[in-house]
C-alpha cells in the first residue's frame, strides 16, 4: 500500500517543473510586452 501511493504522487511532481518552465517563460516575456504596451 505504501509502495503504490509513493509513485502515484512521483508522477505529478514531474509533470509540476515542466508546467512551471513553461509559465515562467511565457509569463516574462508576455507581461513584459503587456506592460510595456
Amino acid at each position: 500500500r505504501d509502495p503504490s501511493e509513493r509513485p502515484a504522487p512521483r508522477e505529478p511532481r514531474h509533470h509540476a517543473p515542466q508546467f512551471l518552465q513553461r509559465a515562467t517563460t511565457m509569463a516574462p516575456r508576455g507581461d513584459d510586452d503587456d506592460f510595456d504596451d
